[in-house]
């Protein structure tokens, strides 16, 4: 059967499955528990009495119960006949069904995941076994797709649980530009000995908790003041040897209560349950890296009900394809795409316009609806994680909230209004209005002392990785790929990964520049330049490469938001005259003829240009000129204009970056793979074409 669980977070629904799970072990019947986050399956694994992972000393099938947890990423691993009226439970099933559908990590794999997934559901549902689908957000869409992958018209047994706390959480939510004013809260409860647990959804940003437990320990430093016993929960802590994150988290409620500060990162944002009293705050700083309904499960990993302080993002970053909120649009946007594509790649051929390489609908229109929910919590941030706050029935209250400028409005106004003659309160009035103006102007220099240090410290803990990037042992390809198998890595092993991907990128040697520039997205702008400035073919055979990858690893199968080609991408740019427009010595008016010829094309054809290019110009197309899209497109390229006087002219400064060694280089490489190609191409005839027979 099908069994979906919902209820609040910290009602035990984790606790409850002990019971499940010690019933299942008496009758022998084997248990698999699959999660998104490793931290999180290793802690619900030692909690309900099941081993964690797949170890080759001891296979999955080498057990008479067979029963262990494992991550998404890992079930290709799995035999789903193996599974025959087993028990699954799929914890956190929201954030695991959207790690299996969308994550980085399974790409390589993903249609074998999804085959091996649904296959395992539909084995273990029509053999009398159980799946056991439990989060505090359990939808209908994680519960159709389930129903759909079992393969039969399932009825799925649900409970929901409608209990709230008599009395929430107090919240203070800050809805200020950004978090300076929360980071000084965090600074003053630090200095006054609070103990604080703190989570972010960064583990390297501005406001990233590394960033800010810096900024803190220099902070404290300069006023003379102790800093407190601290500790970062991140991917990367938990998973460098001997860092003491690896033995808090092996016994987190005994350990934790040795730091004063905790900082984490969306590693430990789901699933654990801190249960010691011992934190006197929770803070949460959200870019909107992550959903809402995230951040909420981030911040509710404190069970203790202490005050919250929260800031996020009004605006989440990274909207999913085209930005659609709907889900049949974002769908289309994809098809749509890797159809222009394939006519570009193969002009001569006739393009199947249903698309048949696609994989199974359902995991495509699936992912499409939880893109398309995730688009809606990262458009309207901030006020989808206060309406969700509230909603799960904690007191909101807005902090920093103090609009001194109409305060000042009205104290004049009531001055304005107050006889000449009565000097006493239009003296009280003046004085107010002086005072809200030093309040003012105080609150406005502590925010900017502490997003300028933010900044400083951000910049220069991303030029120490750079040098130690740089500075790192160079590897080969089979040490790469050695250090990729271990389960943890040292400092050093990361920084020689980096460097080895990042020479293997680029060709040249690795600087301090290169690796600040590559964390900017550098790669894509240059690759984008150079397919569409040299006369190379290779890119539309580097795109068939990566269809004919996809079709390996999916056996015939591909998914499409998987897909990275550029076909349509530089064709698309060609059709607007990038190439002319790069020329060099080329300057631009706004009523130069091509120009004008730019901005009615690139208005008209709105919607194409942002599937095409992510570009969205329909926003703007009231007021945006010519040149401010030439700009925009620009960008894509790594490059902007400048004003000279009264016309405009690429900055070519930035031109002289680098770019053309690397450009050389690449070519150099296009051609060895095309005459490569060509060479296996023509082998391949000879072979069809079998042994030359002489006739005498």
């Amino acid at each position: 059967g099908l069994v979906g669980v919902k209820s609040a977070k910290g009602t035990g629904k984790t606790t409850r499955l002990q019971a499940v799970v010690e019933e299942a072990k008496n009758r022998c019947q084997p248990i698999l528990l699959i999660t998104h986050r490793i931290l999180l399956g290793k802690f619900l694994c030692e909690k309900i009495g099941i081993r964690w992972g797949i170890h080759p000393e001891n296979p999955p099938s080498s057990s008479p119960t067979k029963s262990f947890g494992l991550c998404v990423d890992s079930l290709w691993k799995v035999n789903p006949q193996d599974w025959q009226g087993a028990i699954v439970i799929l914890d956190e099933v929201e954030q695991s069904l959207w790690h299996l559908l969308n994550s980085k990590t399974c790409k390589n794999k993903r249609i074998k995941i999804l085959s091996v997934f649904q296959q395992l559901i539909a084995t273990v549902v029509n053999t009398e076994g159980l799946v056991i689908a439990q989060d505090a957000d359990l939808s209908d869409v994680s519960l159709e797709y389930l129903q759909g992958l079992a393969g039969n018209k399932i009825t799925p047994w649900v409970l929901v649980n409608k209990w709230k706390p008599k009395r929430g959480w107090d919240v203070t939510f800050y809805d200020s530009p950004n978090p300076t004013p929360l980071i000084h809260q965090l600074e003053l409860d630090l200095i006054t000995g609070k103990k604080c647990y703190v989570t972010t959804d960064s583990r390297t940003g501005r406001y990233s908790c590394e960033t800010i437990e810096d900024y803190l320990q220099d902070r404290l430093y300069k006023l003379k003041r102790q800093f407190p016993h601290s500790l970062v929960v991140s991917s990367q802590t938990t998973n460098t040897p001997a860092h003491p994150a690896i033995e808090c988290l092996s016994a987190i409620n005994q350990k934790i209560t040795d730091y004063d500060m905790v900082l984490v990162t969306p590693s430990l944002g789901t699933g654990i349950s801190i249960d010691v009293q011992h934190f006197d705050r929770v803070y949460g700083i959200f870019q909107g890296v992550i959903p809402d309904s995230e951040a909420r499960q981030a911040l509710a990993r404190v069970r203790d009900s202490v005050p919250r302080f929260v800031w996020c993002a009004k605006r989440g970053i990274g909207l999913i394809g085209s930005g659609s909120t709907n889900y049949q649009l974002l769908s289309d946007w994809y098809q749509e795409n890797q159809k222009e594509n394939l006519a570009l790649l193969s002009p001569l051929h006739k393009i199947d316009v249903d698309l048949p390489a696609v994989y199974d609908p359902i995991h495509l229109r699936t992912w499409a609806k939880l893109s398309a929910r995730v688009n809606s919590s990262i458009t309207f941030y901030r006020q989808s994680l206060q309406e969700g706050l509230i909603a799960e029935g904690h007191k909101v209250t807005i902090g920093n909230n103090t609009d001194y400028n109409s305060i000042i409005r009205e104290l004049r106004s009531a001055f304005l209004k107050t006889s000449v003659n009565d000097l006493a309160t239009r003296t009280r009035l003046i004085l107010e209005i002086v005072q809200v103006q030093k309040d003012w102007e105080q609150t406005r220099q502590q925010s900017q002392h502490i997003k300028r240090n933010i900044k400083e410290i951000k910049e220069h803990n991303q030029l120490m990785i750079a040098q130690a990037v740089v500075a790192a042992k160079n590897i080969d390809y089979v040490e790469y790929q050695q250090l990729l198998t271990k389960h943890s890595l040292t400092d050093e092993q990361r920084y020689a990964i980096h460097k080895y991907i990042l020479y293997t990128r680029y060709g040249v040697p690795v600087t301090t520049w290169l690796k600040m520039r590559d964390d900017q997205g550098y790669y894509s702008q240059l690759l984008t330049h150079y397919y569409l400035t040299h006369e190379s073919h290779y890119f539309h055979i580097k795109d068939q490469q990566e269809w004919k990858q996809q079709l390996f690893w999916g056996e015939g199968k591909v998914f499409l938001p998987d897909l990275k080609t550029y076909t349509l991408k530089v064709e698309a740019l060609r059709a607007l005259g990038m190439c002319q427009f790069l020329a060099q010595d080329r300057v631009f008016q706004e009523n130069d003829d091509d120009i004008i010829w730019l901005k009615n094309v690139a208005i008209q054809s709105s919607q194409h240009i942002n599937r095409a290019l992510g570009v969205d110009i329909a926003k703007k197309s009231q007021s945006i000129s010519g040149i401010k899209i030439l700009n925009l497109l620009m960008g894509l390229l790594g490059l902007k204009l400048r004003r000279i006087n009264q016309v405009y002219q690429v900055n070519f400064d930035m031109l002289k970056d680098g770019r053309e060694e690397i450009f050389a280089i690449w070519q150099q490489r296009d051609h060895w793979q095309l005459y490569h190609l060509k060479t296996r191409s023509a082998q391949d005839k000879c072979q069809q074409l079998g042994p030359l027979v002489s006739v005498n």
